[in-house]
């Protein structure tokens, strides 16, 4: 499922940067992320 979901981020933000190439935008910072679960009533990283 994990495998999957890397996928479909691929495609999502290979597509944005297609977007932004094509209508000349240039990009000034990168984002990361990260995955947040729930553990026993606690938000973990």
């Amino acid at each position: 499922m994990i495998k999957r979901a890397d996928n479909i981020v691929t495609q999502l933000t290979g597509g944005i940067k297609g977007l932004f190439k094509k209508n000349k935008v240039r990009s000034c910072c990168r984002v990361t992320a990260s995955s947040v679960n729930r553990e026993n009533d606690k938000w973990r990283y």
